[in-house]
Order: structure tokens, then sequence, then C-alpha cells
């Protein structure tokens, strides 16, 4: 079992990093216009999403068989899912052309601290 928990570990980091990778590509895209480029790499994302989702689920399932629920996997993983909503929205307004001025800074912050809060909460930075 601890096998199989460290490859949907590995998976669930690789994901992260290539999610992340993936989001910006389809910012940049959609930012000059490229539809085609946008909508593929979107859909990659997406499907990112679900890898990690699942991925990191099933690394929060194996920590609790373990006898105790972690509070930090926990706010994590609550955290990933608002991190997707706040990808989600900040493609999805740029698209619609919704994404400008305070609403635009407004996402970025998010995003940005959301982000930061994710990865140190994955490598142990805060509650280690």
């Amino acid at each position: 079992m601890d096998a199989v928990n460290s490859v949907m570990s590995i998976i669930h980091s690789s994901v992260w990093s290539l999610l992340v990778v993936v989001f910006f590509i389809a910012y940049i895209l959609l930012s000059k216009g490229n539809q085609k480029g946008y909508f593929i790499s979107h859909q990659i994302a997406r499907l990112f999403y679900v890898l990690m989702i699942v991925s990191g689920g099933y690394t929060l399932f194996y920590l609790t068989t373990l006898g105790d629920l972690p509070i930090n996997y926990t706010i994590k993983g609550i955290l990933a899912l608002w991190l997707i909503y706040l990808m989600e929205k900040i493609l999805g307004s740029k698209k619609r052309g919704e994404f400008e001025g305070r609403m635009s800074t407004y996402y970025w912050v998010q995003f940005t601290i959301t982000l930061l809060l994710v990865i140190f909460l994955g490598f142990g930075v805060i509650f280690s």
C-alpha cells in the first residue's frame, strides 16, 4: 500500500506543477487572441484538475486510514479546490472580456496568496 501512496504522491505533485504551467500558457494564449491554443490548453488544465483531485483525495483518504485526520492536508485540499475555482474564474472572465481593472487585481491577489499557501502547506513549511 505504501508503494501506491508513493506513486499517487508523485503524480499529485507533478500534476500540480504542470497545472500551474498550463494555466499560465492558457492565459497567455488567450491574451494573444489564439483561441484554438487557448481551448486546447484549457482542456488540458481541466484534465489536470481531475487528476489532481483524484490523487489528492486518494492521498488524504490513505492518511486518514492510518488513524488520524491530518488537518494541514485537509486545509490544503480546501485551498486547492478554491485555487481551481480561481483558475477557472480568471480564464472564464478573461475570455468573456470581464477581467479588467479592480476585478483583475482582486482575483490575481487571491490566486497568488492561495497558490503560495497551497505550496507551503504541501512542502510542510506551514503546519509541518
